[in-house]
C-alpha cells in the first residue's frame, strides 16, 4: 500500500508484524531482504560471535520482525514514533544485534515491556515484547549513537504486578559493542550483574576456550539405539526403523559409544559405559575421521539408512555416508564438561578425560585442560550465581525456561584468580561427583568466596533472576 500524501513520514507506527525465522523464508527471499535491510545484513552480534566461535550464518538467524521494526521507523517522520510487538528474544539474541544498534544509532527508545516471564495467554513458544521508539531528528549523524535518555522498562512476571523502572537506555546493553544484549534487570541489580563481570574473565577467554557445540547425527533416528544386552563383543538393540516402528537388532560392542541428551542430562554426572537399558550412539568414527569401513553388524544396522543418510545437508559431497558431523566434543583426550541447551537454571556434568559418552546437538561442551579446571567450572554453573547471571542474558524458551547457547555460556565470567577458585570449588566438585548432595547455599557461598565478592554486593541480582530464596 502507497502513502502519496505523507510525504514527510507518518507521525505514529503501530503494529504487530510477522514473527518469521529465517529458515521459514525462501533463499530467493531472503537475498533481496539482505539487499534492503541493515538489520539483516548486520544482524549478529559481531563480538558475542567471535568470543563464541558462532558462524556467520548461524549468528545471523534474523526474525523478520526486526527487519519491520527497521521499516517502521524508516517510515515516520523524524521525531515519530512507533510502538511494534515483537519477538522477547530480540532483546537478548546473538541474531537480534542488528535491530539493537539500529535503535540505538537511529531512534530514542522510550519503552520496552517483556513478557517472557509472565503467565501465557496461550501456549506460547515464542514470547511477545513491546518496543517503542522515537526516530532521531535528522540533525543527528547516521552513524553515530543517539544520545542516551531516559526509557521506560516494564518485566511482566507469574503471580504478580509487573515491575517497572526508569533507566537511562545508555546502560541496558551488555556493553558497549553495537547489537549486544539488553540486560532488563532493576538497578540494583544491573549493579550485582556488573560486579560479577568485573570479577572475572569471559569463560571463552580462557585457556578453557569457547564451548563447542555436541555431536550431530542428521538423523537420531538412524545413529541412537538402547542396548538390551551385552555380551562384550555384541551388543543387542532396539531402536527405530525407517518406517517408524521398532526395530531390534544387533551391534558390534566397539562401535557403540554412551550418549546424553540434553532433556537426559542430570547434574555432575553422566553414563560411563554401555550398560543394558541405556542409550548409545552408533560411532562410526576413529579419531578425527569417519571409518574407511562399517564392521559388518553395524553396516547392516545402517544401511535402511541410507538413503536418507546420504541426503543429510552435511554429508552432501562426502563419500562416507555413515559420518557423523561436530565431533571434536567428542574426543576424550581431556575433561569436559556439557551442559543442557535448555532448563530453567544450567545444569552440568563432568565427563574425566577418557570418558567414552558423548553429548549430542542438544548439549553444549567446554574442553578443560584439567579435571580440576572441569570440576570447578561444574561447581560454578550448577550454582545460583551462575544461574542468576546467565538467566539475565540468556534467550527465553516455553515455560520460563532459558536457552543455555554456546554463545551465551561463553560469557560467563570466572574468577580472575582462577587457580584460587579452582582449589576452593574442585573439591566440592569431587564430593558431588561421589553422589553426595551439595544444597544450593553452599554453592552460593562457595562462588561468592571464589569471585571474591560480598553476598550483599550480587544478592539484588539473585533476587530479582531466581526470587528471594535464590
Amino acid at each position: 500500500m502507497q502513502f502519496a500524501d505523507v510525504a514527510d513520514g507518518f507521525d505514529a507506527i503501530i503494529g504487530n508484524p510477522p514473527w518469521v525465522r529465517l529458515h521459514n523464508i525462501p533463499p530467493a527471499a531472503r537475498e533481496r531482504l539482505r539487499g534492503g535491510f541493515r538489520t539483516f545484513r548486520e544482524a549478529a552480534w559481531r563480538d558475542g560471535a567471535r568470543l563464541a566461535r558462532a558462524g556467520s550464518a548461524f549468528a545471523a538467524q534474523v526474525d523478520l520482525a526486526a527487519l519491520f521494526v527497521e521499516r517502521a521507523l524508516a517510515l515516520c517522520r523524524p521525531g515519530g514514533v512507533t510502538a511494534l510487538l515483537v519477538p522477547a528474544k530480540l532483546f537478548r539474541a546473538l541474531a537480534g544485534g542488528g535491530m539493537r544498534a539500529m535503535l540505538l544509532r537511529e531512534a530514542a527508545v522510550l519503552a520496552l515491556d517483556d513478557w517472557s516471564d509472565a503467565e501465557p495467554e496461550f501456549d506460547a513458544a515464542v514470547y511477545p515484547a513491546l518496543v517503542v521508539a522515537r526516530r532521531r531528528e535528522a540533525t543527528t549523524p547516521r552513524d553515530e549513537p543517539t544520545p542516551g535518555g531516559d526509557t521506560e522498562i516494564a518485566v511482566h512476571r507469574r503471580g504478580g504486578a509487573p515491575r517497572r523502572w526508569t533507566t537511562d537506555i545508555a546502560g541496558v546493553p551488555f556493553d558497549g559493542s553495537p547489537g549486544s544484549p539488553w540486560v532488563l534487570v532493576p538497578p540494583a541489580a544491573r549493579s550485582a550483574f556488573d560486579a560479577i563481570t568485573a570479577a572475572g574473565v569471559p569463560l571463552a577467554a580462557t585457556r578453557m576456550g569457547a564451548p563447542l557445540l555436541g555431536v550431530k547425527s542428521g538423523c537420531n533416528a538412524a545413529f541412537v539405539v538402547t542396548v538390551d544386552t551385552d555380551d562384550g563383543r555384541l551388543a543387542a538393540v532396539h531402536g527405530r526403523g525407517e518406517d517408524g516402528r521398532s526395530r531390534s537388532g544387533t551391534i558390534e560392542q566397539a562401535m557403540l559409544r554412551p550418549l546424553v541428551r540434553g532433556d537426559t542430562l542430570t547434574p555432575w554426572t553422566a553414563p560411563s559405559g554401555v550398560s543394558p537399558g541405556g542409550e548409545c550412539i552408533v560411532w562410526t568414527h576413529r579419531g578425527s575421521g569417519a571409518l574407511p569401513a562399517l564392521p559388518e553388524h553395524a553396516a547392516r544396522w545402517l544401511a535402511p539408512w541410507r538413503p536418507r543418510l546420504r541426503e543429510r545437508s552435511d554429508a552432501r559431497g562426502r563419500d562416507r555416508w555413515w559420518s557423523l558431523f561436530r565431533t571434536e566434543s567428542a574426543m576424550t583426550h581431556r575433561p569436559r564438561v556439557v551442559w543442557s541447551d535448555v532448563a530453567r537454571t544450567p545444569r552440568a556434568a563432568v565427563l574425566p578425560a577418557g570418558s567414552p559418552c558423548v553429548a549430542l546437538n542438544s548439549c553444549y561442551v567446554v574442553r578443560c585442560p584439567e579435571l580440576g579446571d572441569a570440576l570447578a567450572l561444574a561447581v560454578l554453573l550448577n550454582g545460583p550465581l551462575a544461574a542468576a547471571y546467565l538467566n539475565a542474558i540468556a534467550e527465553p524458551a516455553r515455560g520460563l525456561y532459558r536457552r543455555y547457547l554456546g554463545w551465551t555460556v561463553a560469557l560467563l565470567p570466572l574468577p580472575r584468580d582462577w587457580p584460587r577458585a579452582r582449589r576452593r570449588l574442585a573439591p566440592i566438585g569431587e564430593r558431588a561427583l561421589g553422589g553426595e548432595t551439595i544444597a544450593w547455599d553452599a554453592l552460593w557461598d562457595a562462588a561468592i568466596d571464589a569471585y571474591q565478592l560480598r553476598a550483599a554486593t550480587v544478592a539484588p541480582l539473585a533476587a530479582w533472576v531466581l526470587g528471594p530464596s535464590r
